[in-house]
């Protein structure tokens, strides 16, 4: 009897042996929770339980974040620049805990939620890695080390801390039938409407399911195939059914970053102010010149926005942001900055050579 158990043994180190650093654990514990494995689906049962708890005390800890802020605005012997400065204080943590969840609060008022939140994630951890064990155990006492090998680098990956979310994800543009809003590389919303108005937000935060942008007037959530509007203290309400894109209105022509057919086209700028329209063309190499043939200035490519600054040419230098609306026809709207930070709203029409 012992040297049958030995010799079963032998083949379970053999069957280890043979598997190479290359093996995927994830598909094959996959594999045994669809062939009814009880040892499989526990763990699998486990695993969601684990991330259900992360979840919940992450959305605890979050509207935690949003009392604080209340009770701080509702202080009234705190004076008004401190109340400003601690809500500042609190939004930042809070963003910097929706980007990386290691990323605790650190403020006064917030440290009994961020202990609580250490407390419930570290206790669903440890409940999660002891059924991790338990499953390895039952594998190896079924001599199948094999798998119990799969389920240990399974707990060593599943456990690994994750990539911080980008401060600028891939959702920098949505769009909607009649507009959009664009973000800009320093983190301000542009929104250009159905009638061809634009606003501008701040990004207050930045979730796996919305981003939120708020100005003095309203809050604005984008969604993956929404948006939503908050006016004061009311109600969200649905804005614009939409979606986010890499383009406007999901044409391939917005800016000369973004298509061959743009360069060497006339831009007609036109300013609301009244004042003479201006007329620009944009080179490959990054150069804007004057429909006299004169260099003005440079160009990049910001997302989806056409950022054109002239410093040479003297009549309206400065900052010209613009992107495309609508296709029937091509569309083009943007703001001009001048030197001394004054705005005004633009239309652009390109004509081609």
């Amino acid at each position: 009897m012992v040297r049958l158990q030995i010799a079963l043994f032998a083949v379970g180190v053999l069957c280890l042996s043979a598997a190479t650093a290359d093996d995927k654990p994830k598909p094959a514990l996959e594999a045994k929770v669809a062939a009814d494995d009880d040892i499989a689906a526990a763990l699998k049962t486990a695993k969601e339980d684990y991330k259900s708890a992360v979840e919940k005390a992450g959305e605890k800890l979050l509207a935690d974040f949003t009392d604080r802020q209340k009770k701080l605005a509702d202080d009234t012997k705190l004076k008004v620049d401190q109340v400003i400065k601690l809500v500042e204080q609190v939004q930042v943590e809070k963003k910097a805990f929706e980007l990386d969840p290691a990323k605790l609060p650190k403020s006064a008022g917030m440290n009994v939620a961020a202990s609580d939140y250490q407390t419930k994630t570290a206790a669903a951890r440890k409940k999660c890695e002891a059924a991790f064990d338990k499953a390895a155990e039952a594998y190896r006492g079924k001599r199948d080390l094999v798998t119990a090998k799969a389920v240990l680098a399974e707990k060593k990956q599943f456990f690994a801390a994750p990539a911080p979310a980008s401060d600028v994800d891939s959702r920098t543009v949505w769009v909607h039938s009649g507009g959009s809003f664009i973000r800009h590389k320093d983190g301000t919303w542009l929104e250009s409407t159905p009638k061809g108005r634009q606003y501008n937000f701040n990004e207050a935060a930045r979730t796996k399911a919305y981003v939120e942008m708020k100005n003095a007037n309203c809050s604005v959530r984008l969604f993956a195939d929404r948006s939503e509007i908050r006016r004061g203290e009311a109600e969200y309400k649905n804005l614009y059914f939409g979606s986010w894109d890499r383009r406007i209105a999901g044409l391939a022509l917005v800016s000369p970053g973004q298509a061959e057919g743009v360069f060497g086209a006339i831009w007609t700028v036109e300013f609301e102010d009244g004042s003479l329209p201006l007329r620009l063309q944009c080179t490959k190499g990054h150069k804007v010149f004057g429909i006299a043939g004169k260099e003005l200035g440079t160009w990049e490519q910001e997302g989806a926005v056409a950022v054109i600054k002239t410093t040479l040419g003297g009549y309206r230098n400065g900052t010209y942001q613009i992107t495309q609306l609508g296709m029937k026809p091509p569309t083009y709207r943007g703001k001009y900055t001048n030197v001394k930070g004054e705005s005004v709203l633009i239309n652009v029409t390109m004509l081609k050579d």
